[in-house]
C-alpha cells in the first residue's frame, strides 16, 4: 500500500508513470530530490506552454522554476507541502483550487488531509522507488486530484 492512499484515497483525476532505471535506489531517490529544470529536456518549454506564455511569479514557481534549482525544492517553497517521506516514498500536496478568502496552505499534513469543505481541489503526488534486479530501481510517480464538491470539479 502506498502512502499516497492515505492523503488521496479518492480522486477524479489520476496520472501514473513508471520507469526502470539502471541505478541503485539511493541514487534514484537522490535524483528525485536534485533534478533541475535544466536537467529535463523540454521542461521549460512545456511549463511555458502550460502558463500560456505568461511570465511566472518572481522567484520562480513549479511552472517557472529557476533553471538550476531543484524542482522539488521550488515546489516545496512555492505552495506544495511535504505530506510524508520514507525511505521508499515521498508524498507532496497542494491546493489547485480553494474558496475565496481561504487559507491557502495548511500547516500540517493532518490539516491538509482533513480539509474537505466545498470549493477545494487537492493535488497529491508521490515518488516511489523500489529496488529491482540487476542493480536497477523502479521509479513510480502518481498524481491524484480530488475536488471536494461537484461545482469545483466542473471548474
Amino acid at each position: 500500500m502506498s502512502l499516497l492512499d492515505k492523503f488521496a484515497p479518492r480522486w477524479q483525476f489520476r496520472e501514473m508513470h513508471r520507469i526502470a532505471v539502471l541505478a541503485p535506489a539511493d541514487a534514484a531517490r537522490r535524483a528525485i530530490r536534485e533534478v533541475t529544470a535544466r536537467d529535463i529536456r523540454g521542461f521549460r518549454l512545456l511549463t511555458w506552454l502550460r502558463r500560456a506564455g505568461r511570465p511566472g511569479p518572481a522567484g520562480g514557481s513549479i511552472l517557472n522554476p529557476p533553471p538550476d534549482e531543484p524542482i522539488l525544492k521550488v515546489a516545496l517553497r512555492t505552495g506544495f507541502m511535504q505530506l510524508a517521506n520514507t525511505e521508499h516514498e515521498l508524498v507532496i500536496g497542494t491546493f489547485v483550487m480553494s474558496p475565496p478568502r481561504a487559507k491557502h496552505q495548511p500547516e500540517s499534513p493532518d490539516e491538509f488531509l482533513a480539509i474537505a469543505a466545498p470549493g477545494y481541489a487537492k493535488a497529491v503526488m508521490n515518488f516511489r522507488v523500489q529496488e529491482s534486479q540487476l542493480a536497477m530501481s523502479v521509479v513510480t510517480t502518481e498524481t491524484r486530484v480530488w475536488a471536494t464538491d461537484e461545482r469545483t470539479e466542473r471548474k
